[in-house]
């Protein structure tokens, strides 16, 4: 027994069927995770978003405001320029009459002078009432600007907060989704740990890379012996008596009544596994055993898990015949 320590013990648990259901329900709720992930990062982006709008908008109230009273100051300063042009326009107009009244072949270098003064200051007011008008139009058109920057900034949030409403649902749907999904492979998981009907017979393929178990309800499970996968199962109900490997890596199942031997050996043993020293090796009873081709593993199967399949450096636990 000083092996034990080395030997190395798997659980063969599960249907193909079950496996296969188990895989897809995990795929499916990464895709509910990548989902999720989604939505989340959707609505942090809004919201991060909606906290910039609201700094713009709080700068655009801020220039209506500054331009609601802007304008009118404006508007207020145009009426002089106005009236200083058009008091310059008279002056050149009556000047201009003045010169107009005198011989042509005596012109009056005063008010020749006189006009010119007029001409230039006029041409001075005129400049003075544009510049005054165009800074209404400036103040208008940020006003205007700043208007249309609020209307802009509200439809967006509009939007945004629909987008948000729209994110927070579809991610509730998938959380629902997902939690639904955990359910049901924790089901899945819960009912692959609990013990099955126990094994009626077993058998390693020829290259011992696969173990076959007939269980007592008549079906029929496959497994990987590296890893303990489940590769197959059927559910066809009979009553079975053995289980051999063929050497193309099929399985024969045969059903027989009973079992005899032409002499009964006497056995000696060698080894004991199980029993009130190890009441935990194996649940229920023991109710097959079989060795692969090569004896370097053997199969025990029990009440509960359906089958364990055991390799170790040593050679496996055995009874062997006593000489006679």
């Amino acid at each position: 027994m000083g092996n034990r320590g080395r030997q190395a013990l798997l659980e063969l648990r599960g249907t193909y069927a079950g496996l296969r259901k188990t895989a897809s329900l995990e795929w499916d709720l990464g895709l509910q995770t990548l989902e999720q992930a989604f939505h989340t990062g959707e609505v942090a982006r809004i919201e991060a978003q909606n906290k910039a709008l609201e700094e713009l908008l709080k700068k655009a109230n801020e220039t209506i405001a500054a331009m609601q009273k802007l304008v009118p100051e404006k508007e207020k300063a145009v009426k002089p320029t106005t009236d200083a042009k058009d008091l310059a326009q008279k002056t050149v107009d009556e000047v201009a009459a003045k010169l107009a009244a005198l011989p042509a072949d005596k012109p009056d270098p005063a008010l020749v002078k006189s006009l010119k003064d007029a001409q230039d200051k006029l041409i001075t007011t005129r400049m003075t009432e544009t510049s005054a008008l165009a800074a209404v139009s400036a103040a208008q058109s940020n006003l205007k600007d700043a208007q249309d920057e609020v209307k802009r900034i509200t439809d967006t949030k509009t939007r945004n907060a629909d987008a948000i409403a729209a994110a927070k649902s579809a991610l509730a749907a998938s959380q629902a989704t997902a939690a639904k999904m955990t359910a049901e492979l924790n089901t899945l998981k819960k009912e692959a740990a609990n013990p099955t009907s126990p094994p009626a017979a077993l058998a390693f393929s020829a290259d011992s890379q696969q173990i076959a178990a007939v269980l007592e309800d008549g079906s029929l499970r496959l497994w990987a012996v590296a890893s303990g996968t489940p590769l197959d199962a059927t559910s066809k109900e009979t009553t079975t008596a053995s289980l051999t490997a063929g050497p193309d890596g099929t399985f024969v199942v045969t059903r027989a009544a009973h079992r005899t031997t032409a002499a009964i050996p006497a056995w000696k043993l060698t080894h004991t596994y199980g029993g009130d020293a190890e009441p935990n090796r194996f649940s229920d009873r023991v109710n097959t055993v079989t060795f692969s081709l090569d004896g370097a593993k053997l199969a025990v199967g029990s009440g509960e898990p359906p089958a364990r399949a055991r390799s170790s450096s040593s050679r496996p636990p055995r009874a062997s015949p006593s000489k006679p």
